[in-house]
Formats: structure tokens, sequence, C-alpha cells
């Protein structure tokens, strides 16, 4: 019987609770200096929570600037405007091996449980970072796949050795390896979960520390935490930091010796001292400077022969902040002797007869004898019978100590050796015993041609040359780590990937000096990995001109009876037409940014010689290498451009890669010196019109696709696949076809 009751029984209500995730990272975050001691940081909570936030971890670190002192004599190459171009706030990189000390616990979350009165705030829109702010711990390198759990193993209640190993291989990624300077690594800080505003005081003074910031969800133990966000500031300096106390002159009949006490805490490193002293009887004061090591060493300047009268003398000191005040004047006289003076007077006459006499004894001697003439080649290596004067470049045979070999060739070899007088390590190149005259010839005169470029930090410079006796020798800066070819082949076999931070700074040391060049009229002609060096500290310099040919032949293609050609890194008008100029210099600096890309793959892998003679001349040209970022990319494409004037300058791929290195590049690099500045100043932006190749086939869209996998390359033409045949056919109607001869080797 059914019943009539409405009533029915319902089931007990239960609650449960979803476990949390890892919250979405804070977005925006920013740090600023606002005083000398204070850095202020501030973030966007994170637009997803995924649970109950715990709180913000927060680790910073030092960035000092020991490795800028390293790099420039601030006496030879001061600065041009007070560091006024260099942006110390913009992406700044440098090497942290970050590792977690003992914690300390600020601003303690609220431990009460309010999940039941959630109130969720509006999220403010997403923005895009700006250029001093690091958006993720993941770059666009061939280190992509790393991804934040080790630090998610990492838990509060670890211990301190645990997470330094997490944290040691997180900033890995984080870093490009340049030097061995210590950093001061801080306490982590927690920031409970409500602030968004956060001041480190107690900093030192124009000082660069980088910061480190995560958030966390409950509970701590499940160590749910968002990927790290990062960003670097600088605290402000102080003006009257870099004053100079205690300035005292001894007179010392006409020479001066000159004391003063450093400054206690100056702002960051004191990189130079300049003594200023003025003689009231004369116009004009005079200037010395100091560089910091070198006063280091003395702790004193002497003023030397100096002339009768009343002196005004002040100190300055020069920090990496710029130029401090000067010091209070000190006062000091110089007597004159003239007894002394009627003595010596006519000595010196005398003497300055009979040194004008010998010297003149000595270049008549020398300028009518055979003995001391040498030949070597013009800088048209297709002109002989020019004859090799020794110049001040002449080094003494005696004073070089032959150690070690580096590597040899069919031409000669490169030896590890020293200077002796001035105990520097430094190359020794020379040619094997037997080569024929022209030869010998073109191998001094590729020294001679390095003796003009000696002033650019990212050039190899020339020491010197031993001409007397044989074998000649060419002494030149030793880079430690060889070419760049066999350093990217080496990073293959190596733990340590090549971040997109240490990428770039190559490309942009590549750029610098080519602009180097650029300006002072030279094309290279031969741009490739294999004629980079690498230094000690990694930086990437341009190479001796020519000297590595003969080691890496197989590079090389030898056209009839013509020279070897580097036909893999040729632009189309020089296959075409044998025109050399700046901007077929490009075009090889765009192979050189692949060959960094896919570490020293060889160029159109797959393709002969001739055929890579055909595609490019056919508008070919190589596909995106895998884990290639967009901005290297997009500079390799405008690199190949058909049309040379379509093709970015150097200048210009400088001013695309500066906002993604350290600010310190700015402070060597030769577009940011006194001289690039002028160069820029008086030519601007203008170039020469040159005229591209006549395609034998214009499509716009050939392209080579290269396979990791099998080390192939197939060639697609509108999308669809075509074979290599292809290419063969059109290279034997072009066989002997004279326009692929090598240039003669003028300066264009």
């Amino acid at each position: 019987r059914c019943s009539t009751d409405d009533t029915h029984q319902e089931t007990e209500i239960k609650y449960f609770k979803t476990k949390s995730h890892n919250p979405d990272e804070p977005s925006s975050f920013k740090a600023e200096g606002i005083a000398d001691d204070i850095i202020n940081l501030s973030w966007i909570r994170p637009m997803h929570f995924n649970g109950k936030l715990l709180h913000y971890v927060l680790n910073y670190n030092e960035e000092p600037d020991m490795f800028t002192v390293g790099f420039r004599n601030y006496c030879e190459h001061p600065r041009v405007d007070d560091l006024a171009g260099v942006d110390f706030d913009s992406t700044y990189f440098a090497d942290t091996d970050y590792k977690p000390p003992n914690t300390q616990m600020v601003a303690k979350a609220n431990d009460s449980d309010d999940e039941d009165n959630c109130t969720c705030a509006e999220t403010p829109p997403m923005k895009s970072p700006s250029k001093n702010t690091f958006t993720r711990l993941s770059f666009d390198n061939f280190a992509i796949q790393f991804k934040d759990r080790r630090y998610d193993n990492c838990s509060v209640s670890n211990t301190t050795e645990e997470c330094e190993q997490i944290y040691y291989q997180t900033d890995r990624f984080l870093v490009s390896k340049r030097d061995g300077t210590d950093r001061r690594k801080y306490p982590t800080i927690y920031i409970e979960p409500n602030v968004t505003s956060y001041n480190l005081t107690n900093l030192k003074r124009f000082t660069m520390y980088a910061f480190y910031l995560s958030a966390c969800n409950e509970p701590k133990e499940d160590n749910k935490c968002s990927s790290i966000m990062h960003s670097f500031a600088r605290t402000q300096k102080k003006v009257e930091a870099d004053d100079i106390k205690n300035v005292e002159a001894i007179v010392d009949q006409k020479n001066v010796d000159v004391f003063w006490s450093e400054p206690t805490y100056p702002n960051g490193l004191i990189v130079a001292y300049r003594v200023k002293y003025e003689n009231k009887d004369l116009l004009g004061p005079t200037e010395d400077c100091i560089p910091k090591d070198a006063y280091f060493n003395e702790s004193h300047k002497i003023l030397s022969n100096l002339s009768p009268g009343n002196y005004k003398l002040t100190v300055l000191a020069e920090s990496v902040a710029g130029y401090g005040r000067p010091s209070k004047p000190v006062y000091f006289v110089i007597v004159a002797d003239m007894d002394l003076a009627v003595i010596i007077w006519p000595l010196v006459t005398l003497l300055v007869s009979f040194v004008g006499g010998f010297f003149y004894y000595w270049w008549y001697k020398k300028k009518y004898s055979l003995d001391g003439m040498h030949l070597i080649a013009s800088i048209n290596p297709d002109y002989d019978g020019v004859l090799y004067v020794e110049d001040e470049w002449e080094i003494d045979r005696n004073d070089i100590d032959i150690q070690s070999d580096l590597g040899h060739g069919a031409f000669g070899k490169v030896f590890f050796g020293r200077i002796k007088s001035k105990n520097m390590s430094c190359a020794i190149k020379t040619v094997n015993e037997g080569i024929s005259l022209h030869e010998c010839m073109e191998f001094l005169n590729e020294a001679s041609v390095m003796k003009t470029f000696s002033n650019c930090h990212h050039v190899v410079r020339l020491l010197g040359v031993v001409s007397k006796g044989q074998p000649s020798l060419v002494v030149m800066e030793l880079m430690e780590r060889g070419d760049l070819k066999q350093f990217l082949r080496k990073t293959r076999d190596s733990s340590h990937s090549l971040t997109s931070n240490e990428i770039y700074r190559m490309a942009i040391e590549i750029a610098d000096g080519m602009a180097y060049l650029a300006a002072k009229k030279f094309v290279h002609r031969d741009l490739a990995a294999r004629n980079c060096m690498v230094a000690g500290d990694r930086t990437v310099k341009i190479g001796d001109f020519g000297m590595t040919r003969d080691i890496y032949e197989n590079d090389y293609y030898r056209k009839e009876t013509k020279g070897l050609l580097p036909v893999r890194w040729m632009a189309p008008e020089s296959l075409a037409d044998g025109v050399f100029t700046s901007d077929s210099d490009v075009w090889s600096y765009g192979i050189v940014l692949w060959e960094i890309a896919t570490l020293a793959e060889q160029p159109y892998q797959g393709l002969s010689n001739e055929q890579v003679l055909q595609f490019v001349i056919s508008k070919g040209r190589m596909e995106r290498p895998p884990e290639c970022s967009d901005l290297l990319y997009e500079i390799m494409r405008q690199c190949w451009c058909w049309k040379p004037n379509d093709r970015l300058t150097f200048w210009d791929i400088v001013e695309k890669l500066e906002n993604s290195v350290s600010a310190d590049f700015k402070l060597v690099s030769f577009i940011h010196s006194r001289e690039g500045l002028e160069h820029r100043l008086i030519h601007g932006r203008q170039r020469p019109y040159n005229a591209p190749a006549i395609s034998t086939q214009p499509r716009e869209d050939l392209i080579g696709h290269y396979n990791v996998s099998d080390d192939e390359v197939s060639l697609h033409v509108g999308g669809m696949p075509r074979s290599t045949s292809y290419l063969h056919s059109q290279s034997l109607a072009r066989s002997n076809d004279s326009r692929t001869e090598f240039g003669s080797g003028e300066l264009y």
C-alpha cells in the first residue's frame, strides 16, 4: 500500500577540500633603487592561487663589478659621458653561483583559517614585462626543457645542504659564467601573502643586486611553489662617498710625492684616481690618471721634473658611479736653481747632438744595407715584391720563450709561449720549413694587417713580429679556449648547455668587432666560427685574418685554378660576381649565428660545395635551426636579404642585442667608446650602394630544410620538397662561370 506521507529522508551533507597545487608566479616583479642603501621590490599577486597562499620566498645576492675593472683601463679608455649611456637598471646578467644561506622570517603570515570566508579580488590585467623585469625561469635556448621541479623539492624544512644543490642547478640557467668573483649571499626572506611591496635596507651603495621571488601555497611541507621571478637593481650613489681626504704633497727639488687616503665606503668600486695640478705662472692645468691597481701597488704618485713656480694640486676619485668631488687644494712651491741650469744646459746640448748623430748614422747604415731587409706580401696578396722594414712591432727572438704546441696544419703551427721581458703569456704562430716565398710573404702580410686593429676589445690583438732569422714568428694575444668552432663542439659533450644569455653575448661581441673593422674600411671576407677566438673568460673576438685557413681546409672549396673559397659562408654577390663588401660580411655573420645555434654544425649539411653555390645564387636559404630563439633567427633572416642594402649593418645588430646582455658590455664595446661615437657622429648611417647578384632562379621561397636526425638537407620550393639533383644539374650548367672567382684582396 502506498503511503500518502510526503516526507522523505536526505543523506548527511559531506564537506571536502581538494589538494592545493602550485600557484601562478607573481607578475610585474620590479626592483628599483630608491636610496644609496635601499631597494624597493614590488609585484602583483598571482592570477590563480590554486590553493591558499602561504608566503612569498625572496632570495637575493650581490653582483660585484670586479670584472668591469679587469676589462677596462679607465686611464687609457676614459668614460665618455659619466656613464649616462649605461642603463644599470636594464637587463643585467652575471655569474651567480647562488646557494641559499640561513633563513629568517619577516612579516610572518597569519595562521588563521579563512577558507570559508574567501573573497577573491578582481585580477588585474596582464601587462607586458618591462625591460628590467624577467618574467620566468625559462629561456629560449638549448636548456628550455629545464623546469622548476627542482625548486619544488626544496622545502623550508629541508637542510641547507639539500637546498644548496637545488639552487645551484637552477642558477646555471639564470646566469652567464664570466668570472670567478665571489658574490655575497643573504638569508632567505619569507614575506606574508598579503604584501606586494617590500623595502630591503642596509645595502651597499651603488651596488648591483639580483632578486629571486616565488609564491608558495599551504601546506609548507608540500613545497607547492610557483616559478621563480627574478629582477636586478642597483642602489643609488652618494655624492660625498668618493671624497678624497688627507692629501699630502712632499717636495723633493723638482719632484713631488703625492699621498692621499682612499675613500672608506665608495660608490661601488674605485677604478682610478686623477691628480690635477696647475702652475699659476703657466697657462692650463695638467692632469695625471692613476689606475686603481697601480695606486694599490705603489700607494702614492710621483710628479717629476716640474717647472719652477707656485702650484695648486687636487685629487679626485673615479668610481663605477662616475667622478667624485675634487679634494681640498694643496699648495706647494718648486724653487728654481739658476746656477745648476747654467751648467746643465751645455751638457744637454752636447748630449742631444751626440745622440742625434748616432741615430743618423744608424738610419743611414740601415737604409743602404741589404742585411736588414725582409720581404712580405702587400695588403693585396696578388702583388709581390714589397719590402718589409722593421718597425716598433719588432720583438727580439731571444725575448720569446716557446713552450708547448697548441695546434698545427699544412701551412704552419701555433705554440703557447711567453714574452720574457713582459712576463706575459701569448700565442706564437709560425710557418713550416720549406714553404714558398709567396706563402711566407702572405703569412707576414696577414700579421701586418692586424697592426691596424689593436684598439678594439673584441678583435684579437697583435703583440709583435719576429722577422729577423728563420722561421718568422707572429706573436698574438693568447685565447685560452681556442677558436669558436672547437669551443661550440666541445659544448655538445659538456654538462653545461649554452644559455640564451651566453649566445646573445657571443653574437653581440662578434658584431661589435666587425663594426670596428667596418669603421676601419676593412672587409674581412672570411668571417666564420673557425675565425673567431674565445678567451679564458669566454669573451669572443674576431681572430687572426686568414691564419686558420690551412687548419680547416675542408671548410673551403677550390674553384678550378682559383684560390680556396669558403662558399658556405659567402654572400650571393660574392659567389656570382666576386664582390666583397661589409654587406657580404653581414651575410657571413648570419651563417656564424647559425653555427652558434647548432653548436658548429656544417652549414648546408648534405650539399656539396657546387650545390651550395647554386643553391645560394638561386635565392635559397637555410631553415630556422631547432631550439633557436625568435630574436636570433630574426637577425639571421635579415642578414640573408638578397639585396645587400636591405641587410642589417653591424651597428644595427648591436642595437638589437644590447638589451639582451649585461650592462658591462657598453663599458668595453667599440660602438659605445669615444671612437665609435665619433664615427657615428661623422658618418651617421650612410652606406654605399651595392648591387645584388643576378639570381639563376628568381624564387623567394626556396628553403633548405635541415633535419637533425639524419643530417641531410631537403630543398623546398613553394612548400613542396625537391631533390638535390635539381641543384646538381643547375650547378653543372654554371661550373665554368668566371664570376665565382675569389676577390683579389683589396679593401672595399
